[in-house]
């Protein structure tokens, strides 16, 4: 072993080395993963241990997880045997179940460690002759982050050796529309780290495809770029049953520990039976935070499905943004279904900027009235991307109010197309769900352009959302949060724990879904702990020998995850976007450059009617990706009733325009109040902001991309 001068010079001098390396190699961006290595001063021409091949295994299983194998090769390029430390980011919520190395490549599986070891370092004596090259791998604490980490401890790696490590991992996908997605971290930009990260989904040929960012591979590796963050994606198929789905696990402490444990519940949306419909109406969102080609996908789309049903069917069409405008005259056959583009260039929405405004509710109430009587299974499908107002109590009740009146209820299948939530899931938080829980519609979020023909019927059969979710299990179970809602395409998971001997023998689970009642009784299955900790060999090292002797290098510090532990947020996806939000100093801008001096200007038309008037008045709005979506004239305490007053004010609230964040799926409730001061003596009229707009984020909640 060629590792000596262990003196405080020494010591001060490697850690200065280590991280001069590191710091040398490190460009502007956050690292991830990197190799710790203590050099060995009488080595000439040192190189530190290097990665020859990175590569990323996924092997699908049942649903709600899968298991991913991180394979990386690693060489020692110095002439001195060494020890090293590999920090590897995770994807979040990963859990590291087993390690396997490979020396000439011969495979050895690994030992379970109960606790990873602390004291005094060692390592295995050295045995002339034989291979003595050891791994010891366990997961790094994030200190309560969403995020996941493991280190990879390395003994004996003699010069110019290769040695394969496998770290095997337990991951949870995300089901977006009809796939099942995982974010795979960005890795650190080192020399030492291999630049290229293959990828592959097991299991995925013939109709079963994988994609890596939106690259397709049918059973053959995918190359990414190891410094860039990577979404990888497989085919799945939605819920296995009907209505409400669940998966419980529970993991009981150790004997050490006491009684009890934890639990983890998985709940999911599973399929839920649609009646083929006889009519279809087909609304388009026009408002201008909607992307230029969305209108095109959508009809593209409007035609397929048309053409994939088999009963007679009659079709209508609308668009709508503030207002509502029909682009046929009455519903027509199937058979008959104009050229929709030349109804929109018609109704004088081809050629025109889009306006602001996204007036939903008389939309479908429109759409609604215009049904046929003679149908019994009316569809209606809203193309849009998902950011609607919040709507007030009374135009609410009367959608509701109009929908129990139909002798046939009606499915309605909100089809949210938004690059930003193709990518991040469409949560409750969303104002897409929030609108649907409340008239009970289904949800599809999709890529329009992504959708081939025979995925038609995933729009038919997307699943109603459920909210309003109780998790019942015994009085000596909790969970840590409450279900926030489920909608077609996301998986809800909730972490609790259990006080008895025993694990609860179910769960017991009740939603609601439009006004439909929900219930489930999910079996809870008891899973083995799981080692904190694992170590393999490929020597001939006894294994109990081995696990009980193997710890941390004596040069490794703790310290030196710190970095590496502060930056891993940061670097565990891309971090090229940025994201802009709409700043209170911003709002009262443009209010003050666009909507006061409209508001001057009709006050003073209101004063040469009444002299007097005066009062207090509140604009408020609902903005999101810089459109107003909704405008309107909240309070007045006028001194007098002036109804052209109002109707200009509420005018000059429209006028508003605003900048979209980049990257901005928040949705903003702004108030505007402006106090109108009557002249005195005859002096001109004169109106000023009794205060600055106060700016409010209504969905904190909301997931904003910054990756």
């Amino acid at each position: 072993m060629a590792f000596g001068l262990r003196g405080r010079w020494f010591r001060r001098a490697s850690a200065r080395v280590g991280f001069a390396c590191l710091c040398a190699l490190t460009p502007r961006a956050a690292l991830a993963d990197r190799i710790l290595v203590e050099p060995d001063p009488r080595a000439r021409g040192y190189v530190p241990v290097e990665e020859l091949s990175h590569e990323v295994l996924i092997e699908p299983g049942q649903g709600f997880d899968a298991t991913m194998r991180v394979r990386t090769a690693l060489y020692n390029a110095s002439s001195t045997r060494v020890d090293f430390v590999h920090l590897l980011a995770l994807p979040q919520g990963a859990e590291l179940v087993g390690l396997r190395t490979a020396l000439d490549g011969v495979w050895s599986e690994d030992e379970v460690v109960e606790s990873a070891p602390a004291g005094v370092p060692s390592r295995p004596a050295d045995d002339a002759g034989v291979t003595t090259f050891a791994a010891f791998a366990t997961a790094l604490d994030t200190r309560g982050a969403d995020l996941a980490a493991a280190k990879l401890f390395g003994w004996g790696l003699e010069s110019g050796e290769t040695v394969q490590v496998e770290l095997v991992l337990r991951v949870r996908p995300t089901l977006r529309g009809s796939r099942w997605t995982l974010d795979l971290p960005r890795r650190g930009e080192q020399q030492v780290i291999h630049d290229r990260r293959g990828v592959l989904v097991r299991g995925v040929t013939g109709a079963r495809r994988f994609w890596v960012d939106g690259r397709e591979s049918t059973g053959k590796i995918l190359p990414t770029r190891g410094a860039d963050g990577a979404t990888v994606s497989w085919t799945a198929t939605l819920g296995r049953g009907e209505g409400l789905l669940g998966h419980a696990e529970a993991v009981p402490n150790s004997a050490a520990a006491g009684a009890g444990g934890t639990l983890r519940l998985y709940l999911q949306a599973g399929t839920q039976p649609h009646t083929a419909p006889d009519h279809i109406s087909f609304l388009y969102d026009a408002s201008s935070s909607v992307r230029g080609d969305l209108r095109d996908d959508a009809l593209r789309v409007t035609r397929q499905i048309v053409s994939s049903q088999t009963t007679d069917l009659t079709v209508d069409a609308l668009a709508f943004d503030r207002d509502i405008m029909p682009l046929m005259s009455a519903p027509v056959a199937a058979t008959t279904l104009p050229d929709l583009r030349a109804s929109f260039r018609r109704a004088g929405l081809a050629d025109v900027p889009p306006r602001a405004g996204t007036n939903i509710i008389d939309a479908l109430r429109q759409a609604l009235e215009r049904v046929p009587r003679s149908s019994r299974a009316p569809t209606l499908i809203v193309f849009s991307d998902g950011m609607f107002p919040r709507i007030e109590a009374d135009p609410l009740n009367d959608l509701l109010a109009l929908l129990r009146r139909l002798p046939h209820a009606p499915q309605i299948v909100l089809v949210v197309d938004d690059p930003l939530l193709a990518r991040a899931g469409l949560g409750a938080a969303h104002p897409a769900f929030e609108f649907a829980a409340k008239i009970g519609a289904r949800i599809r979020s999709i890529e329009l352009n992504t959708l081939e023909r025979f995925d038609m019927s995933s729009i038919l059969s997307a699943p109603r959302v459920i909210g309003d979710i109780r998790v019942r299990a015994s009085s000596s179970t909790a969970f840590d949060r409450p279900a926030a809602g489920l909608i077609g395409g996301t998986i809800e998971i909730l972490e609790g724990r259990y006080t008895t001997v025993t694990p609860p023998k179910s769960i017991s689970v009740r939603a609601l879904s439009g006004r439909s009642r929900m219930r489930a009784r999910v079996p809870v299955q008891t899973v083995a702990p799981r080692g904190r900790a694992f170590v393999s060999s490929a020597s001939k090292i006894e294994r109990l020998t081995l696990a009980e002797s193997l710890q941390a290098p004596r040069w490794y510090r703790p310290s030196m995850e710190e970095t590496f532990r502060a930056q891993l947020g940061r670097a565990s996806f891309d971090t090229d976007a940025r994201v802009g939000t709409l700043s209170q100093e911003l709002m009262s801008m443009y209010l003050r450059r666009r909507v006061l001096p409209r508001v001057k200007a009709c006050y003073n038309e209101a004063l040469r009617r009444d002299g007097t008037i005066g009062g207090r008045v509140v604009v408020s709005y609902q903005i999101a990706k810089g459109e107003v979506m909704a405008a309107a004239v909240a309070t007045t305490s006028l001194s007098a009733k002036d109804r052209s007053l109002d109707r200009c004010l509420e005018r000059a609230a429209w006028k508003l325009e605003v900048p979209a964040g980049r990257l901005d799926t928040r949705r903003y409730d702004v108030r505007y109040p402006v106090q109108l001061s009557p002249p005195e003596g005859g002096k001109a009229p004169s109106s000023e902001s009794e205060l600055s707009p106060l700016v409010q984020m209504m969905l904190d909640s909301a997931e904003i991309l910054a990756r």
